[in-house]
């Protein structure tokens, strides 16, 4: 599911299987579209099979207002209490993302979300070991 326009918005599927969430994100985004971001990855992953991983790709998202940074504080609370595996976050070069999610991350006890500059090693890690890439 896309949302959004080219240069702002967001999209949700799953990757390889239907155990990992694939979220992408991108643009300086509205109140809206982070309200918007927030309940779609929630519900999305409502009836995905437990436990289950989630892999954010920010590479291209504007670093978040304080709307934003709420929508991924409701997503990570949200993913705890619904049995996640872990989360991985690509950030790219994104360093005030990633101290941006950190910082949430510390604020709600959330310990299992990673952070990666490349697709590649977070997909891994998300992974079970001996399980073939997608």
């Amino acid at each position: 599911m896309r949302f959004g326009t080219e240069e702002v918005g967001f999209s949700i599927g799953y990757r390889g299987d239907d155990r990992l969430v694939y979220v992408r994100a991108w643009g300086a985004w509205d109140t809206a579209t982070a309200m918007m971001f927030a309940r779609a990855v929630v519900d999305e992953s409502r009836p995905v099979v437990r436990p289950f991983n989630i892999l954010f790709d920010v590479t291209l998202l504007r670093p978040p207002d304080a709307d934003g940074q709420l929508a991924f504080r409701t997503i990570m609370v949200s993913m705890k209490l619904m049995g996640i595996g872990a989360a991985a976050v690509v950030i790219g070069q994104n360093a005030i993302i990633k101290m941006q999610l950190m910082r949430l991350a510390k604020q709600n006890w959330i310990e299992n979300w990673y952070y990666f500059t490349s697709e590649a090693p977070a997909l891994q890690h998300l992974r079970p070991p001996g399980q073939l890439s997608a």
